[in-house]
């Protein structure tokens, strides 16, 4: 029967490696900005194992004495715990990879309280191969492959940390404290807008969000243990509006204002994109990457595909739907499909159907909502919420509106009505209804 042993601080790798990993004490670490002493093990059994696992431990040691000695701190070990480390170190039972001499005195190793000083361990420590925030930003953008707008987002991010803390090339994953994360969030706060104003909190919220990300993506991937997040729980001011009136449903005018003026306007694609808007309550990146394909104006109840294409990505699986035609919306689409060349992967808005196209019909839309209204609550993602409110106050179940919106509890209509074509009767009816 073998018998084995746990040898203290040393474990296995997933890859058969041998790991020495020690936490320094607390005063230690946050003089080294590093949490450990972490290195492989070469020698795998034996004496060869024990001469270097001995080696390890006493290059720690060594670090510890050296750094408490920095703080003006006394090795606070009993003096014959140091002695008996030195003797050891002497006579060589304690041999590191640059051999000690045999020639030290052992008499002179003991001096009061001192030590005699050990070689040091020829291995990297933790923070000189924990890599640099430049690195963890496009290691973040490797592993979660980016669309071009999200690549455009994390540079605006680090370059705003980096107008917060300093060059990110200079700056270790493990040398990160709170101090960094609350020097970011002064920043952001105090950072002013084109117009003169104070960022939002929701616009410096998404910034921490997407910092806190990528450091802990980074750290993860790059194998840097012991680390801590210091854009976790950062205190942000509190909304002074609260969410629910943050935007606000456009009314019946407001609607009837903008189709005039983009009629006035000669603005055809955009008065139907406006109209498809209205009468779906989709989201309008939705509608802007629509494609031929996505209209279906033979199956049972006229609708619109919302879904993946060729053009754009969906924000969420839950967006994933099928919304119903009715009214003015399903004469847009009418018209939209006898002006196209027939191919279905034709973009039915081709002037919107690219990088950042969405804004670019949101910009365009907007010129015209704010002729009529200069209320920054209103904008044309208020469609939204006015067919949300037509259908409430119609009557229609939660799940209808839900399922039409594309919101998280899709599954709920899912799970009522038995067939699509089934689902896609109940939600059509319900717009009529509504006035939609």
């Amino acid at each position: 029967m073998a018998l084995t042993m746990k040898i203290r601080h040393v474990d296995t790798l997933a890859n058969g490696v041998l790991r020495f990993r020690r936490r320094f004490p607390k005063e230690v670490a946050e003089n080294l900005g590093q949490g450990f002493l972490q290195v492989h093990i070469r020698n795998r059994e034996g004496i060869a194992f024990q001469s270097e696992y001995q080696a390890i431990m006493a290059e720690f040691d060594r670090i510890v004495s050296d750094t408490r000695g920095k703080l003006g701190e006394r090795d606070p070990r009993p003096l014959m715990t140091r002695w008996h480390e030195a003797l050891m170190t002497a006579n060589d039972l304690v041999r590191a990879p640059v051999a000690a001499s045999r020639e030290e005195d052992t008499a002179s190793l003991v001096d009061g309280a001192k030590i005699f000083p050990q070689q040091p361990l020829n291995v990297p420590s933790v923070a000189d191969n924990a890599p640099s925030l430049s690195e963890a930003v496009e290691k973040y953008r490797t592993v979660k492959r980016m669309s071009k707008n999200d690549s455009i987002r994390l540079d605006r991010t680090a370059s705003r940390l980096a107008e917060a803390i300093g060059d990110l090339g200079k700056i270790k994953l493990t040398e990160l404290r709170r101090e960094h994360g609350q020097r970011f969030l002064d920043h952001l706060l105090s950072r002013k807008t084109k117009a003169g104003k104070p960022m939002a909190v929701g616009s410096v919220e998404k910034e921490i969000t997407i910092a806190r990300a990528m450091v802990n993506r980074a750290a993860l991937e790059m194998d840097v243990e012991g680390f801590r997040n210091p854009f976790e729980k950062l205190e942000l001011p509190k909304h002074q509006v609260a969410a629910v009136d943050a935007k606000l449903p456009l009314s019946d005018d407001h609607v009837a204002f903008v189709k005039g003026s983009l009629q006035e306007a000669d603005s055809e694609d955009l008065r139907r994109a406006w109209t498809i808007l209205a009468g779906t309550g989709a989201r309008l990146g939705e509608i802007a990457g629509l494609t031929l394909a996505d209209i279906d104006l033979v199956a049972h109840t006229p609708c619109i595909h919302i879904r993946p294409n060729s053009v754009r990505g969906l924000k969420t699986t839950s967006s994933v739907r099928s919304v119903p035609l009715v009214g003015e919306a399903l004469g847009a689409a009418q018209g939209l499909v006898s002006l196209s060349d027939g191919k279905k992967t034709t973009a039915v808005f081709p002037r919107y159907a690219k990088e950042r196209g969405a804004d670019k019909m949101s910009a365009a839309l907007m010129k015209h909502l704010r002729k009529t209204t200069k209320d920054k609550r209103f904008s044309v993602h208020g469609l939204r919420h006015a067919l949300q409110d037509r259908l409430r106050l119609a009557g229609a179940p939660s799940e209808v509106y839900r399922g039409i919106l594309g919101h998280s509890q899709t599954g709920i209509a899912e799970s009522t009505y038995g067939s699509a074509q089934a689902r896609m009767k109940v939600a059509a009816e319900w717009m009529v209804k509504a006035g939609v």
